[in-house]
């Protein structure tokens, strides 16, 4: 029995003697397998990490600036004020050659038209008694001759536009009524006037609407 065992024995310490690897045997399967991990490193394509892109912010849309709102020009028009009065004289180039003192007031103006009185100082011409009175009248600032044949003529008669000095202002009006006074003054007649730059007013009188050659009496006015 003892025989038996001990055979058994040295059968199993020889044949773990020689299953137990020898360190050469060990390195040549540790050189083995880094040979193999070399191949199978070179033959499999791992895929190159590619980080993944930063997210590109959006671009924050630039607000277009709003240009400020052109300011359109005020037309400030040239503002007469009112009532403007003018004064001067009406003298009589025939006859006694007199001098009646008259004015001109511009009470109301609606574009180029007004409105307005004419006063007359009383006089004694001829015998005849000029009381002082208060007229009714209405005209226009002139802003163009036009080409009408009876206005041409007209306005040859004075003098600035005959010899061509059109600069101030140019207006024409007429008496219409009497609101107080003496009798004897022609209603309907009509003046032609040119104010010159000098701040005078040269006037031609005509004695109706379609007379076209002008009492020989001179007119100047000055505004007051």
């Amino acid at each position: 029995m003892q025989k038996h065992i001990a055979l058994f024995t040295l059968i199993t310490i020889i044949l773990l003697t020689a299953c137990t690897p020898s360190e050469a045997s060990i390195q040549v399967a540790i050189a083995q397998t880094q040979a193999e991990w070399t191949a199978v490193s070179t033959q499999t394509a791992y895929p190159t990490y590619t980080p993944l892109p930063t997210t590109t912010p959006q671009p924050t849309a630039t607000e277009t600036p709003v240009p400020s709102p052109t300011i359109e020009p005020i037309v400030v028009p040239t503002i007469t004020q009112l009532p403007q009065q003018w004064s001067g004289t009406y003298s009589y180039l025939s006859g006694s050659g007199a001098k009646q003192r008259i004015s001109l007031l511009i009470e109301k103006l609606n574009g180029t038209e007004f409105t307005g009185k004419m006063v007359w100082r009383g006089i004694d011409v001829g015998g005849a008694s000029y009381r002082h009175s208060f007229i009714k009248m209405n005209g226009e600032f002139i802003t163009e001759f036009g080409d009408d044949e009876v206005e041409q003529a007209r306005w040859n008669n004075h003098e600035d536009y005959r010899n061509g000095d059109i600069n101030g202002s140019w207006l024409k009006w007429t008496e219409t009524e009497i609101i107080d006074g003496g009798a004897n003054y022609t209603l309907n007649g009509w003046y032609y006037a040119h104010i010159r730059e000098s701040g005078k007013m040269v006037v031609v009188y005509f004695f109706n609407d379609h007379e076209i050659v002008a009492d020989k009496a001179e007119i100047v006015l000055y505004k007051k």
